[in-house]
């Protein structure tokens, strides 16, 4: 007997029943009835599955597509159904419903090998790298099977001849991530159950022998774990045979367990939960706490984290002496993106003293960070930092903070018109914190964009080009200084004044030279006049002040020539194709005139002790004494000097290598009736090179020097007479400065050769999917103490690096009076093993013959923890630092620290 054998080809096209042409063909009849069969059985087991418990499906209303690839194609046939109760399909699928409000529910699923639907027990079985995916859900596997009448799938994996696991399922929800050997879930009921389950939360992970899901939010854990290692077999973790994880919320443990080296450390019987949402939270943090000898037991940072809102947040903290007092803290953030507008507050006050026979003193601090733009034109920063004297050292363990010395501070507002004109005014502000001292000034300048009058004439260029600039600012400012008759006591002055300052620039050129005529002018405008007069009876000095708008100027002009020339020498001889010096001479000519005569500008007065006239300032304090005391004819000279050399590269290029870069400047005063040659000034650079960097600076002066005595002391002073004139030279040095750096490395740059295992490497964090299968597929290496497993011959690696930096410094501005300083500061580091590392710094001081913050460190890199040991052998802050503590960041109170040293 023939049987009747029905072929359903089904490619791109997707269609419904009411798509099929119905023929009287007995044999297209029975085609027909498979059809109808197949989508029947579609339509009453599988949308229980891919509705996710929506209304059932009306047949009137709904339509139901079954796609596949165009490679392939699904055959069956009536007896095939009648007799083997299934459909085997070697395809991807899609299953879409479409519902009365017109939403789409589609479920695709694909496998590798087999995709097998069995009719009569309404299941479907998935092999060969399987994935299904439903709206934001998707779990791969190497089998899936589907029980569409109890609404629930089935996922695991395979082993191989190696009893390796692969192929385990792989869960991915609204961006959550589980992993297991084998995965059950109830579409319906969202409930499931994951055997040796494993996800990720918040940079760490949870696994343990089963995670059941009870609700989309709860899970249990049996026999659970925590770590934030990622190490296949981890480190360390806490562990708990019972665990409740409610997400985004909280995380219970009864009892917790912390394991090393799965070694139990401690256990705490009692049962405890924490937070787990995501992102800030308010809550109180973990103090540390470490012991002194002068101040007792320190509790730091134990602080209380609000969350105010999505923009803003507070940490109120507090740190405690037992036997050196307190300090209190907090720490203000905001940020509003829509208007680019953020900053932080930081504030500490306390009363602390530093060994418990002291008296206690008060102690605070202010940072404000600031940042604002308002608008394209508009803006503002600030950052503030205020504190009370010796603030770090009163309060601060940190060796680098109790050096700090100086407080600086800077607020400016910014604002720029759309023709180009701007105002800005800024707030500065430096403290020492040493001695208590401090200048702070306040800065409002108006600035006008350079204008160019004759740009659009038609003329010369270099006449276009003629420019006219100005910009005018209001200065207030004070300084507190520590009095010359007693460090206790400060003297406070105040000045305020107006400048303005126009000028104009043109810049023609004639051949091979430059020419820059100038004219520019001052003006300054002072609320105050002083006047001193001298008293020949005590020999004081007395000052007085008269109030109203005095103005004082200046103005200079002058002209400036530059070109350059090129000097050219080919050897031609061992690769050295030229020699070349390119020399840039300047040379100008300025200007000013003398206004010290001007009452209004300088003042005079008789000093009988010295029985000299002595000419002052009447705007000194205020900033003032911009007026050019004395006529000024000066010659402005300077050059640049520049030696290069050419070689040979290879067969068509050649190499520019610079020898030295020299530069020279200096002024003669023509108008002056003596010491009309300024000092000269000298640098020097050799350019950098892979391991050598130098550079100097020298200064020199032409006139010599005679003792002088007075009254009151004797003294060296500059005479009008060279140097050369007595056959002394044709210079004296007084000033010069060296520097020299050079460093040092290992020919292998640093690489390490990683252990049999790859452990130390540490630089790479691992998706989950790849430490389940690590995990699971775990073999233990025992170590390999005797070599019984080495490759062979290893040539020992130890890369290193190693830093010199030497000052020189040399000053006699006074003849027989020499100042010297010479100091060397070195660097080293060498990488022991791929996890051990070893530092040492240090300054030595030639001249005191002082070592200077010594430093010797060594640190273990111990993957999910470091271990870090500092010593400082002499000095302010002698004595040692150890410190054992997690990497991971939510874990950073885990920690174990030991310190002795001077300052604690």
């Amino acid at each position: 007997m023939r049987k009747n054998l029905c072929f359903i080809n089904i490619y791109k096209h997707k269609f419904s029943i009411n798509e099929f042409n119905m023929k009287s063909s007995s044999g297209f009849s029975s085609c027909i009835r498979a059809s109808f069969i197949i989508i029947f059985l579609f339509f009453n087991y599988l949308f229980p599955f891919s509705s996710y418990g929506q209304d059932s499906l009306k047949s009137d209303k709904s339509t139901l597509r079954l796609t596949t690839d165009t490679s392939s194609a699904i055959k069956l046939s009536i007896d095939d159904l009648k007799k083997q109760d299934s459909v085997k399909l070697i395809s991807s699928s899609t299953i879409t419903k479409k519902s009365k409000n017109e939403m789409d529910s589609t479920v695709t699923f694909s496998a590798k090998d087999t995709i097998r639907l069995r009719v009569k027990n309404r299941i479907m079985h998935l092999s060969g790298s399987s994935v299904l995916k439903y709206k934001d859900e998707k779990l791969s596997a190497e089998y899936i099977d589907i029980d569409f009448s109890a609404s629930a799938l089935y996922s695991y994996g395979k082993i191989d001849s190696n009893k390796k696991l692969s192929g385990f399922p792989h869960f991915l929800e609204k961006g959550e991530e589980y992993v297991g050997d084998k995965i059950s879930f109830n579409f319906k009921t969202k409930k499931g159950v994951i055997g040796l389950g494993e996800t990720k939360i918040s940079n760490g992970f949870f696994f343990g022998e089963k995670i059941k899901r009870v609700s989309e939010a709860e899970f249990f854990i049996n026999k659970g774990y925590y770590t934030t290692c990622d190490a296949p077999h981890p480190h360390f973790y806490f562990g708990s045979p019972k665990m409740k994880i409610i997400a985004n919320n909280q995380i219970f443990l009864d009892p917790i367990i912390f394991y090393v080296q799965d070694m139990p450390i401690f256990m705490l019987p009692i049962g405890l939960f924490f937070p787990s949402k995501s992102g800030r939270q308010s809550g109180i943090t973990i103090p540390s706490y470490f012991f002194s000898a002068d101040r007792g037991v320190k509790i730091e940072n134990f602080s209380i984290y609000l969350a105010l809102s999505d923009n803003y947040d507070t940490q109120f903290g507090f740190d405690f002496f037992s036997k050196g007092g307190y300090i209190v803290k907090n720490t203000t953030r905001w940020k509003f993106t829509d208007e680019n507008f953020g900053g932080s507050t930081h504030l500490e006050i306390g009363r602390t003293k530093n060994h418990p026979d002291d008296q206690l003193s008060t102690n605070y601090k202010i940072d404000l960070d600031q940042r604002h733009e308002l608008n394209p034109f508009l803006s503002y920063n600030a950052n503030i930092h205020f504190t009370s004297d010796n603030f770090y050292q009163n309060t601060s363990y940190n060796p680098t903070e109790r050096m700090i010395q100086q407080a600086t501070s800077n607020a400016s507002v910014v604002y720029q018109t759309e023709f180009g004109v701007g105002l800005s005014g800024s707030y500065q502000m430096n403290q020492n914190i040493t001695t208590g001292a401090n200048s702070q000034s306040l800065p409002i300048s108006v600035t006008v964009p350079i204008w160019q009058p004759l740009k659009n004439l038609n003329t010369l260029d270099w006449v276009k080009d003629f420019t006219v600039s100005a910009n005018s600012s209001y200065i207030w400012s004070q300084t507190k200084s520590v009095d010359a008759n007693s460090s206790s006591s400060f003297s406070k002055n105040m000045s305020q004044h107006i400048s303005i300052n126009p000028g104009f620039s043109i810049s023609p050129r004639f051949s091979y030279f430059n020419i820059s005529p100038y004219f520019s002018t001052n003006s300054n405008f002072y609320f105050r006049q002083m006047t001193q007069t001298y008293s020949s009876t005590d020999s004081t000095l007395r000052t007085s002040y008269s109030n109203g708008i005095f103005p004082e100027y200046n103005w200079s002009t002058g002209v400036n020539f530059s070109t350059t020339l090129y000097g050219m020498l080919k050897p031609g001889f061992w690769g050295l194709r030229a020699f070349r010096h390119t020399f840039r001479p300047s040379f100008g000519f300025s200007y000013s005139p003398d206004l010290s005569s001007n009452p209004g500008f300088y003042g005079r007065y008789f000093n009988t002790r010295d029985s000299s006239w002595v000419t002052y300032s009447r705007y000194s304090t205020d900033g003032g004494g911009i007026a050019s005391r004395m006529l000024s004819k000066s010659l402005v000279y300077s050059a640049d000097n520049n030696f290069e050399l050419k070689v040979k590269d290879n067969d068509t290029l050649d190499k520019n290598i610079t020898l030295l870069q020299w530069h020279f400047n200096g002024s003669v005063n023509m108008a002056a009736d003596s010491l009309k040659w300024s000092d000269v000034g000298m640098s020097f650079n050799i350019p950098t090179t892979s391991w050598l960097n130098m550079g100097s600076s020298a200064n020199f002066t032409p006139y010599q020097q005679v003792m002088k005595h007075r009254a009151y002391d004797s003294a060296y002073v500059p005479i009008n007479r060279f140097l050369i004139e007595d056959n002394n030279g044709l210079l004296r040095l007084t000033n010069f400065n060296l520097h020299i750096s050079t460093s040092y490395s290992s020919s292998n740059g640093g690489s390490v050769v990683t252990t049999q295992h790859g452990e130390n490497d540490t630089s790479k964090q691992q998706e989950l999917g790849e430490r389940f299968r690590e995990r699971v597929n775990y073999v233990h290496h025992d170590d390999d103490i005797y070599g019984d497993c080495s490759p062979g011959y290893t040539p020992f690696s130890f890369p290193w690096s190693v830093s010199f930096d030497l000052s020189y410094s040399y000053s006699e501005y006074i003849i027989h009076s020499i100042t010297r300083t010479v100091s060397l500061s070195s660097h080293f580091s060498m990488k022991l093993t791929p996890t051990w590392n070893f530092s040492t710094s240090a300054n030595y001081d030639f001249v005191t013959k002082q070592f200077i913050s010594p430093m010797i460190s060594i640190s273990k890199d111990m993957h999910c923890w470091e271990l870090g040991f500092s010593w400082f052998p002499i000095g302010l802050n002698q004595g040692f630092y150890l410190k054992f503590s997690a990497r991971a960041p939510q874990l950073k109170d885990l920690k174990l620290e030991k310190r002795s040293s001077v300052i604690y």
